[in-house]
């Protein structure tokens, strides 16, 4: 995995440790790496138990363990946002892991981890991944039409698990091993390196795909073509079992033997596939950034886009081809390694919440877009077996990267706001709670290109008439979407108002009721409305979303949603998922009973699910949730973030300037 600050100089081994260089575009430019050698006995890592077990769930728990106890350790970085990354053979014990630390961190497992996602690259999901590998020799022009219509009709799509009495198909996959006998599987396109310790070809159907490469490199891969892929691997074995290595990674004698890539014991697989982990994190609206090189054999990137189509979601973003500097970048399993340019672009915009598509005039990415994000992001890389590089080999570059990140002489900076004004537009901007919004924008023209959607000219004149206020209906998308074109930012504001009925009198004893006018029931403004105005956003590549709801969504038996029989909550709920689904950077706000009273001289209170709903603190005024959106476009701390606020009463507590670290005590997402 080529993402870290070093690698090995290209040259002829001849006996002496191998040197190092460093390499242009290490991951380590934008966050802090952990790399961890599990299962135990890869790399250094060791068990003092020489016949412990190696299962799955050994391996999902180790890590936790781990995890935990290392911040346990570094308390400094508990605040930083959390990531795991794994490739090809972990990507099935990968997505557990995650969900071990998000049921941790549910139950309350301290220190808590600040979890917020995960990456895979070309990742095996279902250990069926070889059933794919024919279709895609097949499309790779490697098979002829022929034999392709021969395994089909003969193997009928099993090509792992053969009937040994089925000699048909056991004659058509001898043919296709001799069609593939030079080929690199991992790298189609890739220099063919012959190892005789990793047979790439000899009878792979009637084993599992992972028991096919447990062998480790030996001492024959000297004889290796230096322009080999895996010469770097010999050279990491090299490296790592030099004695004044091992003494300089402070090795404890006598806890480790030699050190070998890859670790050939007997595993136990215990998850036969991690797709109902994808499922259930992608629910709870972690992030997930999945990516295959297209000439990768061995997890064929048509295996991982069916599994990612069995999730159901909808498309957001049309297919196309992923371009650096105007060109198209074509990569194979574990593609940082093979492509690491492209590799870093990728990982770069994505772990700073950048779209990873650019505009045709900006292929070439810059390195200052991320300057004042990579100093908040920890990302987990754990091995299996397979391609793995140890710890100590990027730990020590990891621990003065910390060090320089932390220097006092090294200034923080966690605003978002840059020196050009960036346009907001505030939907409902017509509203009580809007037009606060809306004026205090306008009062930052510095800062701020202010505009304003209203749904009647009425309206419109109501906060001033001005000419960046457009008028248009949010249940007709066609009409808002001019408001929408060139804008930076969105505050969503609009609602549903439940009216009361006339001829209502309390002194009879009677009960109000309520209706809503003009046809604007909650499902068409609190959902299709706000859907609509969401579709405009992530058309006109709006960089960040704030939308405000309601607290008591997680009731459905909640009054509010009674009114009327709007079950307003419950569209209100539905558009903050779309929202959180979308893609976009959001943060929903869920303000408790709106109050019109003064703002800024209480204290606010953030919390998540409702629970404020149990307290004394429900309530908050406009004012405060309207600064609250505002200052929620300033600080990437809040995004991808969805709150609860309330207020304590006025005098009681501190009034609420540090609006940094009152968003630092949000954790919940959607």
């Amino acid at each position: 995995m080529k993402i870290g600050p070093f690698g090995f100089k290209s040259e002829e081994y001849d006996g002496s440790v191998p040197n190092l260089v460093l390499r242009p575009q290490p991951w380590t430019k934008v966050c802090s790496i952990i790399f961890v050698d599990l299962p135990f006995g890869t790399g250094f890592s060791y068990a003092k138990n020489l016949t412990a077990n190696r299962k799955d769930w050994k391996l999902v728990h180790h890590t936790h363990q781990f995890l935990r106890k290392w911040l346990i350790d570094h308390p400094e970085f508990l605040s930083n946002d959390f990531y795991m990354g794994a490739g090809s053979f972990s990507g099935i014990p990968a997505p557990a892991i995650v969900q071990e630390i998000s049921k941790g961190n549910a139950i309350g497992l301290q220190p808590p981890i600040n979890l917020q996602g995960y990456l895979l690259g070309n990742p095996m999901t279902t250990r069926k991944e070889k059933n794919d590998e024919i279709p895609f020799a097949h499309g790779m022009g490697l098979i002829s039409d022929e034999l392709y219509e021969s395994l089909k009709r003969n193997c009928k799509g099993e090509y792992i698990d053969v009937d040994s009495r089925n000699e048909l198909c056991s004659r058509d996959l001898n043919y296709y091993d001799e069609c593939l006998s030079g080929i690199n599987e991992f790298n189609i396109l890739d220099l063919y390196c012959k190892d005789d310790s990793t047979k790439n070809h000899e009878g792979p159907w009637r084993r599992s795909l992972t028991q096919k490469f447990e062998s480790s490199l030996n001492s024959h891969l000297t004889e290796l073509d230096i322009r080999c892929q895996i010469y770097g691997f010999f050279l990491a074995t090299q490296w790592a079992n030099d004695e004044s290595v091992r003494k300089a990674l402070h090795i404890r004698e006598g806890t480790k033997g030699k050190w070998e890539r890859c670790w050939t014991g007997n595993f136990e697989h215990e998850i036969s596939s991690s797709f109902e982990f994808h499922l259930n994190l992608s629910a709870k609206g972690y992030r997930s950034l999945i990516y295959s090189g297209d000439h990768d054999a061995v997890v064929p990137f048509m295996s991982t886009q069916a599994w990612i189509r069995a999730l159901n979601y909808s498309i957001v973003d049309d297919w196309r081809p992923w371009l650096l500097e105007g060109q198209v970048a074509g990569v194979q399993d574990t593609a940082p390694e093979y492509k690491p340019h492209e590799g870093y672009a990728m990982f770069s915009r994505w772990i700073a919440s950048k779209p990873l598509k650019l505009t045709q005039s900006r292929h070439s990415l810059s390195q200052t877009t991320f300057e004042f994000v990579f100093r908040f992001q920890i990302l987990l890389f754990v091995f299996s077996s397979k391609y793995l590089f140890s710890i100590s080999f990027i730990f020590p570059f990891c621990l003065y990267h910390f060090q320089y990140i932390h220097s006092p002489n090294y200034t923080t900076v966690t605003s978002m706001a840059d020196s050009s004004p960036r346009t907001v537009l505030v939907t409902g901007s017509g509203g009580r709670t809007g037009q606060i919004v809306y004026k205090k924008l306008k009062e930052k023209p510095n800062q701020y290109v202010t505009r304003g959607l209203v749904r009647t000219e009425e309206s419109k004149q109501k906060i001033g008439g001005a000419n960046d206020v457009f008028v248009g209906d949010i249940r007709d998308a066609g009409s808002i979407t001019p408001a929408f074109q060139g804008i930076d930012s969105l505050i969503i504001l609009t609602s549903a108002v439940p009216q009361m009925k006339p001829g209502f009198d309390p002194t009879k004893g009677e009960r109000p009721e309520f209706y809503f006018s003009d046809g604007a029931y909650p499902e068409q403004v609190d959902w299709i409305g706000q859907k609509n105005q969401i579709d405009a956003a992530k058309a006109a590549g709006v960089k960040h979303v704030v939308l405000v709801g309601s607290m008591g969504g997680t009731n459905t038996n909640h009054p509010l949603n009674s009114l009327g029989n709007g079950n307003i909550l419950i569209w209100k709920r539905k558009a903050e998922q779309y929202l959180a689904d979308s893609g976009v950077p959001y943060t929903i706000i869920r303000p408790g009973g709106l109050l019109d009273k003064e703002g800024g001289i209480r204290e606010l209170i953030v919390g998540k699910d409702d629970e404020l709903l149990q307290t004394e603190n429900k309530a908050v005024p406009r004012a405060d949730v309207a600064e609250v959106c505002i200052q929620a476009l300033n600080f990437e701390e809040v995004q991808f973030k969805a709150f609860d606020l309330a207020s304590k009463p006025e005098g009681v507590g501190t009034p609420t300037k540090d609006f940094k670290a009152l968003f630092s005590n949000i954790t919940a997402r959607f």
